[in-house]
C-alpha cells in the first residue's frame, strides 16, 4: 500500500506566507493612517483567539484530553511569546523607519 504525500501543510504554508505578506502592507497603511501598534497586535490576537476557538468547537479531538495537553505544554507558551514579541518588534520597526510599501514587499 503507498501512502500519497499530503498537500494540506505545503498549502497551509504557502496561504501564511501570503497572508503574513499581506499583513505587512496593512500595518503599514494602518501605521500612515494614525492606528497605534498596539491596535494592530491586538487584532491580531483577537482573530487568532477567534480562529482558535471555531476551530476547537467544530473539530473533535483525537485524545480523550487534548485540551489540556494543549495548556500543560510549554513549547507552546514558548511559541507563543517569541511570535507576540516578533510582531511587536517588526510593527515598530516599520513603524519608527517608515518603509515603502516596495521594500516591505520585498523584505517578505
Amino acid at each position: 500500500m503507498v501512502k500519497k504525500p499530503s498537500v494540506i501543510g505545503a498549502i497551509a504554508a504557502l496561504f501564511v506566507g501570503i497572508s503574513f505578506g499581506f499583513n505587512s502592507n496593512i500595518v503599514k497603511m494602518a501605521n500612515v493612517n494614525g492606528v497605534e501598534t498596539i491596535n494592530i497586535i491586538l487584532y491580531q490576537l483577537v482573530i487568532g483567539l477567534l480562529y482558535f476557538i471555531i476551530r476547537y468547537l467544530v473539530s473533535k479531538p483525537t485524545y480523550e484530553n487534548f485540551t489540556s495537553d494543549i495548556f500543560k505544554n510549554p513549547f507552546n507558551y514558548i511559541a507563543g511569546i517569541t511570535t507576540a514579541l516578533t510582531g511587536v518588534c517588526y510593527y515598530s520597526s516599520i513603524k519608527l523607519t517608515n518603509p515603502s510599501i516596495a521594500s516591505l514587499g520585498l523584505f517578505q
